[in-house]
């Protein structure tokens, strides 16, 4: 009884066991998401069941749109060898042959040997459709079996090769954009089926989350590597927002992508350790052909080291954002061909273009010099020993050996006016190093030009100063004076020009640097109002206020209350506009109320029309400057004061033929001449009848004229009467050597 008993529930126990094990496998058979029927019933794909003799039994709605055929046509008719190109089947049998060392013949066998012998087959082949065209296919073959193992058909998967073809060229011409993201191990990319179980688990999602694919694939959901506090308070933020309720976990992250809307959001994933970090997750649905979801993409980046990138850029003030999205820079990036792909607003406003009529259009080539590139890959042809086609390879080619490449260049703007640009040149590599575009970075060289060229001439002021004052150190030290009292005053005089030289040539030295630095020049840009909107640290440093506490003020904040009140900021613009050029010295204003001397200039800037878009103002600090120039006056004015002084030597300057050109008030107390009376005349009228006959008054000029020539004789004052006289008589001359004067001192 026992017995029979327990044999009863060994039976309900089996079929209880039995029963489990079907249901598993039913529920494991609808956990693949349909995935196989999608694929068979899929008219994306050529699915061909044969029989072991390889006659077809089965030829989807793939196969039917894919050779032209309808099922009725094949069934039980012909093998896949009769709709495959011939020549390839038989190259193929020759080729398993040599591969696998034993006789294939050409035909069926050849395309199904490598399954048969339980060897993964999956390759490239020909097929030729009903109307006699022909198509590249990428086949998958797999040997059907029953349960002992025999071989009872074959089942040939086919793709039309000519879509990925196409596709991989699209993939090529985006940059590999999407295919470096789904294999990169900087970005999380989970696939999941319908219900949410990973199916998809790559290199990236190992390196953040720390578990290996086989950990998680078809074990859990994106859910269970997420904060579940995050998960809940998103199911219920999306259920206020959307009107509907959303249960916490897997549907919380995905629910709007499951209805087609855009869903890209921050959450903390969970490492294995136990460590979190928080991520921005862009979640798409992935669909069928006929639009049904057979499950979800979420690709992942880490967003702490996106953070850590914000604090970086935030710590160099945001300057490469700044100069991508400034329209002082033109910023042009393309393909690894040279055809522009960006084409930021900088470019536009600098060349006239929208980006819309250049990208995917042209290379920078076409919007540069022609004969300038073409003089560059000769140029570089030679220093590089490699030859250099003339084009767009000629403005790339040190960035895509790795050299770092900046030049100038002439760029040509849509109204056909061209500009000088300094161009700096970057390879865009992929994960591998391979280059996959170029950024071309330019500025308008245009203002550094300007800024060089008012630089330039302000050093030829302080050189021309400079040549004046070694002009009048080397006539003083030519001069040789017999009186103790006019030696003191040279040596005096002397050690002032040799402080105003050493000043003037650290001034000079002074300039340099701020050239090399921009530094010294405070250069900002003005809106068409007059309000600043861009700020150097040479402005920083010359009026004292920091860009953020300047941009969008007034300019007028600069000019003293006077000026301001009288309208002279305005009018400065206006005089811009007009004239195409302002420049002006005077007073300015700093940021503690503190005046400076300074040389200004305003440059209009235009855009499109004949109004202009803003200015640019160069200002310069010349205070130290003006006030060396003053000093210079000063001593200049009380050397004449001296020379004038001199009562007991008579000091005149003549002209080369001997016409008196300056006359001090001991001349004037020894011959009796006023200045008035005798500037001008010949300096003959000084010398006696006798002597003049003699040409003495040319002989004394010639023997100058070689240097240096004492005098000494009889000369006649205004009132006829006589004195002796001894002096010398020295040439100036010019840098050249020419003689442009005379000084006849002392003379008693």
């Amino acid at each position: 009884m026992s017995l029979h008993h327990h044999d009863s529930a060994s039976e309900k126990s089996a079929v209880g066991d039995a029963d489990i094990v079907t249901e598993v496998r039913r529920e494991a058979a609808l956990k693949t998401g349909a995935l196989q029927d999608a694929i068979f019933n899929s008219a994306n794909f050529s699915s061909i069941a044969t029989d072991a003799q390889g006659i077809i039994q089965i030829f989807n709605v793939g196969a039917e749109r894919m050779l032209g055929y309808t099922a009725s046509e094949v069934l039980n008719k012909i093998t896949p060898a009769d709709i495959s190109d011939p020549q390839e089947v038989i190259a193929r049998a020759e080729a398993l042959s040599v591969e696998l060392v034993t006789p294939i013949a050409p035909g069926f066998e050849a395309l199904v040997f490598k399954a048969s012998r339980g060897i993964e087959d999956i390759y490239e082949l020909t097929y030729i459709r009903k109307d006699g065209r022909r198509f590249p296919a990428v086949v998958s073959v797999t040997a059907l079996r029953d349960a002992q193992g025999g071989i009872i058909g074959y089942l040939l998967i086919g793709t039309d090769n000519t879509a990925r073809k196409h596709a991989e060229e699209a993939l090529l011409k985006a940059g590999a954009l999407q295919a470096a993201i789904f294999n990169s191990a900087n970005f999380s990319s989970i696939a999941t089926d319908a219900q949410g179980i990973i199916q998809i688990f790559n290199v990236g999602a190992e390196r953040m989350l720390g578990y290996t694919a086989s950990e998680v694939l078809n074990k859990i959901t994106p859910a269970d590597i997420s904060d579940p506090q995050e998960v809940i308070a998103r199911a219920e933020a999306l259920s206020l927002e959307l009107a509907t309720p959303i249960l916490p976990g897997f549907e919380a992250l995905v629910f709007k992508a499951s209805r087609g809307i855009e869903d890209i959001y921050e959450l903390t994933y969970i490492r294995k350790d136990g460590s979190r970090f928080s991520a921005v997750v862009s979640v798409t649905a992935l669909r069928d052909a006929q639009g049904g979801i057979i499950g979800y993409l979420l690709i992942g980046t880490d967003n702490t080291a996106r953070k850590h990138a914000e604090e970086a850029l935030l710590k160099a003030g945001a300057l490469q954002a700044a100069i991508f999205n400034s329209a002082n820079f033109s910023s042009i990036a393309t393909d690894a061909q040279g055809i522009i792909q960006i084409f930021n607003v900088g470019a536009e406003r600098m060349l006239g273009y929208t980006a819309s009529e250049v990208l995917n259009k042209i290379t920078p080539a076409d919007i540069s010099d022609p004969q300038e590139f073409i003089a560059r890959a000769k140029a570089l042809s030679l220093e590089l020993a490699t030859p250099i086609a003339p084009g767009f390879e000629a403005l790339v080619f040190k960035a895509s050996r790795g050299i770092e490449d900046i030049y100038e260049l002439t760029y040509v703007r849509k109204d056909g006016s061209r500009f000088s640009a300094v161009v700096s040149v970057t390879a865009l590599r992929d994960d591998l190093g391979a280059v996959i575009g170029y950024l071309l970075i330019a500025t308008d060289n245009t203002a550094r030009k300007q800024a060089e060229a008012e630089q330039k001439r302000l050093d030829q002021l302080l050189l021309d100063q400079q040549r004046q004052v070694m002009e009048v150190d080397r006539r003083l030290k030519e001069q040789e004076f017999h009186s103790e009292r006019l030696e003191k005053l040279v040596d005096e005089r002397t050690a002032e020009l040799l402080q105003a030289n050493e000043k003037l040539r650290a001034s000079e030295e002074s300039n340099r640097l701020m050239l090399e630095g921009v530094h010294g020049h405070a250069i900002f840009r003005l809106d068409p109002a007059g309000n600043v909107a861009s700020w150097n640290l040479g402005a920083e440093r010359i009026k004292g206020y920091k860009a953020e506490e300047i941009i969008g003020q007034h300019f007028s904040r600069f000019y003293t209350p006077q000026e301001t009140d009288n309208g002279v900021p305005q009018r400065e613009l206006e005089i811009a506009t007009t004239e195409g050029f302002f420049e002006q010295e005077g007073l300015r204003v700093r940021k503690d109320g503190s005046f400076f001397w300074a040389i200004a200039t305003i440059t209009p800037l235009y855009g499109h029309g004949p109004e202009p878009i803003g200015f640019v103002k160069v200002t310069r600090d010349i205070t130290d400057r003006k006030k060396m120039r003053e000093a210079l006056r000063v001593s200049e004015d009380r050397f004449h004061l001296l020379v004038d002084g001199v009562k007991d030597h008579a000091i005149l300057m003549l002209d080369p033929t001997g016409i008196i050109l300056t006359w001090n008030s001991g001349a004037e107390r020894i011959n009796g001449y006023t200045a008035e009376e005798i500037v001008g005349q010949s300096y003959s009228c000084l010398f006696t009848p006798e002597l003049i006959a003699q040409g003495k008054p040319a002989q004394e000029l010639e023997q100058a004229a070689e240097g240096k020539t004492d005098v000494e004789g009889w000369r006649v004052r205004k009132d006829g009467s006589r004195f002796w006289v001894n002096g010398t008589l020295t040439a100036l001359c010019d840098e050249n050597g020419k003689v442009r004067g005379s000084p006849k001192s002392p003379e008693t």
